[in-house]
């Protein structure tokens, strides 16, 4: 994915998003226009990377800047299904590791060796239909 280039707007959008920026995530406000911009509706107000797009798409409700992210990104609920999918590969990841080590323990009962099997297992069947 590319960057959304820019959002473009008014004073009052570039204020709105000011606002939403510094209750939200302040810093982002280094992808965003210092100053304010002078009279008119076609000021640009950002330019926020790829990682940025993502996280304005999961949290941002202000009606411009999603309008031009549904613009640069078609598919932008694929977006977050994908970091949804992500978030799960990681936990999943975290599990099989740390059921791995403590496989490796000498002093693991056979009650802990059948649950890290278990897990690791689990974890292995679930990555592996998602590779297929």
């Amino acid at each position: 994915m590319a960057y959304i280039d820019k959002i473009y707007g008014s004073f009052d959008n570039w204020l709105e998003l000011i606002e939403f920026l510094i209750r939200e995530k302040p810093s982002y406000l280094r992808y965003t226009r210092r100053s304010p911009p002078k009279e008119g509706n076609d000021h640009p107000l950002s330019n926020f990377p790829e990682h940025a797009d993502k996280w304005l798409i999961r949290n941002c409700r202000l009606e411009f800047v999603l309008n031009r992210l549904k613009e640069q990104y078609p598919n932008w609920k694929d977006i977050m299904e994908i970091e949804k999918e992500n978030q799960i590969l990681q936990i999943v990841h975290s599990n099989l590791i740390a059921a791995t080590h403590r496989m490796m323990k000498a002093d693991l009962s056979i009650k802990e060796f059948k649950f890290c099997k278990d897990m690791i297992n689990a974890c292995i069947d679930y990555i592996g239909d998602e590779w297929e």
